[in-house]
């Protein structure tokens, strides 16, 4: 697996919805559920524009049903994870994937 991109944080929360959604969520049902999930108020327009964009790069396919459209993931969210995870690991630990694991497992402990 190549690189991925790094989402902007407003496509991430739309793809986060997307990918926990358990058939193919239209604009509608991603609207609500990332208003309500996230605290956000945003448009029709706004979402509509957002999973346009993903589509455009990639991550997302849309098809017609009548006159809807529903979104499926073209990435799944474990390949985006472990490529933010590989980034972050070249970023901040010199590529040590081990030593962002040990960074992240001292966080997990100190929180319990």
């Amino acid at each position: 697996m190549g690189e991925i991109k790094r989402l902007p944080e407003c496509e991430e929360l739309v793809m986060s919805i997307v990918w926990r959604a358990d058939e193919a969520p239209d604009l509608a049902a991603v609207r609500e559920k990332v208003n309500a999930r996230y605290g956000k108020e945003w448009k029709p327009q706004t979402v509509s524009t957002i999973l346009c964009r993903l589509v455009k790069k990639g991550f997302l396919s849309m098809y017609r049903k009548g006159r809807y459209c529903y979104y499926v993931p073209l990435i799944e969210q474990e390949e985006y994870c472990e490529s933010q995870l590989q980034r972050m690991a070249t970023l901040f630990f010199g590529g040590d994937v081990q030593g962002l694991g040990k960074f992240v497992q001292g966080l997990l402990q100190d929180k319990n």
